[in-house]
C-alpha cells in the first residue's frame, strides 16, 4: 500500500512539473490590442493549464512576424491576413489555424500640422510613409481613394515602422499611416503638432495565427491545447472587459485613452469564418491590380487553412465550407 501511494505521488509530482514547465512555443505579436488573447492566456495562466510554455514576443509589425515565422525564428505569427496573402503568391508552406480578432480599421494617418495639413485633402503633394507590402499600405490606398486623392498626387515612402517613426519626428515625412502602439508613439512625439485621420468602418481587420506546415505535422496536439487556452481567454475578456483592456495596455505600454477609443470586447474571437476567404481574395486582387504582386497564379487560399485543430476543439467555430 505504501509503495502504491509512493508511486502515485511520484506520478502526480512528475505531471505537475510537466504542466508547469509545459511545451515551449514562441508566438510573435504586434504592439496592438489584437494581441489580447495571447496576453490574457499568458497572464491568467490558461497556457500553463494546457501544458503550454508560451513566450510572447512583441514584433514591430505583423508582416515582420510572418517573415520570422517563415524563417523559423517564431513558431507562430500573429498578423492581419494581408501579410499572409502577400506571401502566398510565392510560398505555400504555411497554414492559418485560427482567427483571433476581427475589428474595425485601427490604421490611422498621423500628419504634421506644421505642414499646413488640416483635412485629409491637404495630403495632396505631401510625403507619406507606410510599411511596405503590409496592411497599412492597403488601408492608406483606400483612405486616399475615398478622399478623392489620386496616388500620383502624393509621394509614398515605404520603409519599416521604426524608420518611418524617426522620419516623421524629424520632419522628413509629412505624414505616416500607422496602427496600434505606433500611433501612440507618433502622437506623443508630435504632441499638438499631430493631426489624425481615421475611418474605423473603412475595412474589416481580421487578425490570424499561422505556422509552418511542418510545425502542424510535427505536433498537431500542441495547437488544440493553444486553442483551448485562447477560448478560455476569450471567455475571460467577455466577463472582464475593463480588466482585460487594462492588462493588455499595461503589457504593451499603450496609451490608455487611444486604446479605449478602439477597444471592443467582442473583437477577440477564436474562429475560422467564411468571410476570411473573401477578404483574402479581395486583398490578393488588390495586390495584383496595384502591381504589388506580378505572379501569374492566383493563390488557392483554402489550401492554406489548417482546419483539423479547431474542428477538434469546437467545430461550431468553423464556418468555412471545406
Amino acid at each position: 500500500m505504501l509503495k502504491k501511494l509512493l508511486l502515485t505521488s511520484i506520478a502526480l509530482f512528475s505531471l505537475s512539473i510537466a504542466v508547469k514547465g509545459g511545451e515551449r512555443v514562441v508566438i510573435g505579436v504586434s504592439p496592438s490590442l489584437t494581441a489580447t488573447l495571447n496576453i490574457i492566456a499568458k497572464e491568467q495562466g490558461y497556457f500553463s493549464q494546457q501544458g503550454v510554455d508560451a513566450e510572447i514576443r512583441v514584433i514591430a509589425s505583423g508582416s515582420k512576424a510572418v517573415v520570422m515565422m517563415l524563417n523559423d525564428e517564431l513558431d507562430i505569427s500573429e498578423s492581419s491576413i494581408f501579410a499572409l496573402v502577400a506571401n502566398s503568391f510565392k510560398r505555400n508552406d504555411f497554414k492559418i489555424y485560427t482567427q483571433v480578432s476581427i475589428s474595425g480599421n485601427d490604421n490611422m494617418i498621423i500628419a504634421r500640422r506644421d505642414r499646413g495639413i488640416r483635412k485629409i485633402a491637404d495630403l495632396k503633394g505631401k510625403r507619406i510613409g507606410v510599411l511596405k507590402g503590409a496592411f497599412p499600405q492597403y488601408v492608406l490606398d483606400l483612405m486616399l481613394l475615398n478622399a478623392g486623392i489620386e496616388p500620383k498626387k502624393i509621394q509614398v515612402v515605404m520603409e519599416e515602422n521604426d524608420l518611418l517613426y524617426k522620419m516623421l519626428a524629424s520632419g522628413e515625412l509629412d505624414a505616416v499611416c500607422f496602427y496600434g502602439g505606433w500611433v501612440d508613439r507618433a502622437t506623443r512625439i508630435l504632441k499638438d503638432n499631430a493631426i489624425l485621420f481615421h475611418d474605423e468602418k473603412l475595412v474589416r481587420v481580421t487578425v490570424v495565427h499561422a505556422g509552418k506546415t511542418k510545425t502542424f505535422e510535427r505536433n498537431p496536439g500542441l495547437f488544440t491545447r493553444i486553442l483551448k487556452a485562447y477560448i478560455s481567454a476569450e471567455d475571460y475578456v467577455r466577463k472582464n472587459p475593463e480588466a482585460a483592456r487594462t492588462a493588455v495596455v499595461e503589457y504593451l505600454k499603450l496609451d490608455p485613452e487611444n486604446a479605449k477609443k478602439v477597444w471592443k470586447p467582442n473583437m477577440v474571437h477564436v474562429a475560422l469564418e467564411q468571410s476570411l476567404l473573401k477578404d483574402m481574395e479581395n486583398m490578393a486582387q488588390w495586390q495584383i491590380d496595384t502591381g504589388v504582386q506580378t505572379g501569374p497564379k492566383f493563390p488557392n487560399f483554402i489550401n492554406l487553412i489548417h482546419f483539423k485543430s479547431l474542428m477538434a476543439v469546437d467545430s461550431k467555430r468553423v464556418t468555412i465550407a471545406h
